[in-house]
């Protein structure tokens, strides 16, 4: 016997227009949707819209998990079945499968203008982007003497799509609820409401994502929603030396003058599930031949896996080169990140070494994290383009200038001259050029107090200082005591409007032999 979880009796019982389906993998939420609809049939005077944004070949990819339900249940035989409909023999009732795009366009047009539809179902809804295309369905679902219901089914994203705007945020409803208000109900469950139908090893599976990817399993297996997108995908990557674990496959990405080409070096440690990575080459404007020439420089006579959207750069370099286009689907591109943020990702970036090219992390980069700014003063130290590439992996606006030291060069990090706190930042415009002296005071003004220093402060190290804080969020600094000592007692007081107490230390050997002071020995933690 088929029992459905309590939790979906709402869908039959309440007499509201908006059901709002949410949870994470392995809930049950598709099978148990679709045993209701297959059920609702047997009611004369259904027609039930299936859609999903991308839905091609239903006849493949969705009506034999109906079959399925048919079978279960022993009603196959009171069902006529088509390439894209299921028919109901005892009730005239139907389900017809839609896609909203398909290879000959959008179908929104011909959607709205379906006759009799009773019940518009959404799967996949966080496919669905547009709003707007959304209403355009919903307001066609009008039928006369008949109970009509819009079902929406998801995985929830990030709070910024229009589903969690529109029936979370502007009513009031708090995410993973099981409720309902005004017209809208909400059905939300996990896979501990579906655990006695899941093999052992899928729970296992999940135990550990739980253990190592607390995030993901807080929101792919619970179903909680993102607060933000931001761009940011992978989080779990590192810096780490490249280790050849097993044969290398390699990925490629084709720009041509206007974007990069790019070759990646990759090796999978399946065991400990680490992903080694190592960038070949990242360049604009190469030829086919010389696309060719670099990948036998770099990958030799291995796999690369190129990018499918360019079919024939992709036959002209197979002629040189072991290419093969990536195969893409249906769904592929989701998985695929899926998989990899199951996977630890260490970046090899040992190539810049042997360029010369360095960028000495926090040293080099004073970085706001709260408005994610990065301040950099370029260096020998300090490489512009390796600050630019970090700022965009990571989504950050670089603040990019110059300055000069009392010798005449470039200052080699710029923590020397500059920090940033919770409410105030420290930094000497004395040494940074004219042509960026407004800019950089602009920026570091806009979210912040400015603590100024001098050039001959500098020399005293009175810019490499942190900012603490205590189990209380009391806020400290930290500095040398030679730094403390050059701060005037107007200085002194300025400070004191930000901080509890300076904490200051005598740092003579560190700053007379290593060339740094109290923030060079300090390991930030945000």
């Amino acid at each position: 016997m088929i029992e459905i979880n309590k939790k979906y009796s709402p869908i039959a019982e309440s007499d509201g227009r908006y059901f709002i389906v949410t949870g994470g993998r392995g809930s049950g939420k598709s099978f148990s949707i679709n045993l209701l609809l297959v059920l609702l049939t047997y009611e004369a005077g259904h027609t039930i819209l299936f859609t999903r944004y991308t839905l091609s070949s239903t006849y493949i990819s969705i009506i034999p998990e109906f079959i399925e339900k048919l079978e279960l249940l022993k009603i196959f035989d009171d069902f006529h079945i088509t390439k894209d409909e299921i028919r109901n023999k005892r009730s005239g009732s139907k389900i017809i499968f839609k896609g909203i795009k398909t290879s000959s366009g959008d179908q929104t047009a011909n959607l709205k203008s379906l006759q009799g539809v009773t019940t518009f179902v959404l799967d996949e809804a966080e496919e669905l982007t547009s709003e707007d295309t959304f209403d355009k369905i919903d307001l066609s679902v009008r039928q006369q003497g008949k109970h009509n219901r819009v079902i929406l089914i998801l995985n929830p994203t990030t709070k910024e799509h229009w589903i969690y705007k529109r029936f979370f945020e502007d009513k009031g409803i708090q995410e993973s609820v099981n409720t309902s208000k005004d017209n809208v109900t909400y059905i939300h469950t996990t896979y501990l409401d579906n655990i006695e139908n899941l093999s052992e090893s899928y729970i296992n599976q999940i135990e550990n994502i739980k253990k190592r990817r607390p995030e993901k399993y807080k929101h792919q297996m619970l179903g909680g929603w993102l607060n933000k997108a931001e761009g940011v995908i992978f989080t779990n990557w590192s810096i780490g030396k490249f280790k050849e674990v097993g044969v290398p496959v390699y990925g490629q990405d084709y720009g041509f003058a206007a974007d990069e080409n790019s070759l990646v070096e990759t090796n999978i440690d399946t065991n400990n599930k680490i992903i080694y990575l190592k960038e070949c080459f990242y360049l604009k404007g190469l030829t086919t031949s010389q696309i060719a020439e670099l990948n036998l420089k770099h990958a030799q006579n291995h796999l690369i896996v190129g990018d499918s959207a360019e079919p024939r750069l992709i036959t002209e370099l197979s002629r040189h080169n072991k290419v093969v286009p990536a195969i893409k689907g249906q769904g592929s591109i989701t998985y695929g990140i899926s998989l990899l943020q199951d996977y630890d990702l260490a970046c090899d970036l040992t190539e810049f070494e042997g360029k010369d090219q360095f960028l000495e992390a926090t040293s080099s980069m004073v970085i706001d994290r709260v408005n994610k700014i990065v301040y950099a003063s370029t260096s020998p130290r300090t490489n512009a383009d390796l600050a630019m590439k970090w700022c965009l992996d990571n989504h950050f606006e670089l603040v990019l200038f110059e300055t000069i030291s009392h010798k005449g060069d470039p200052i080699y990090h710029t923590d020397v001259f500059m920090y940033v706190g919770q409410k105030v930042i420290g930094i000497c415009f004395d040494v940074v050029l004219p042509k960026y002296r407004d800019i950089v005071r602009s920026k570091v003004s806009k979210h912040h107090d400015v603590f100024e220093i001098s050039k001959e402060q500098i020399l005293d190290f009175c810019g490499n200082s942190l900012e603490a804080r205590n189990n209380e969020s009391e806020l400290f600094l930290i500095m040398s005591s030679r730094a403390f000592e050059a701060l005037n007692n107007v200085q002194k007081d300025q400070l004191s409007k930000y901080y509890k107490k300076i904490i200051h230390s005598d740092l003579t050997t560190i700053e007379k032999y290593g060339g740094g002071s109290a923030r060079c020995m300090l390991n930030e933690l945000f």
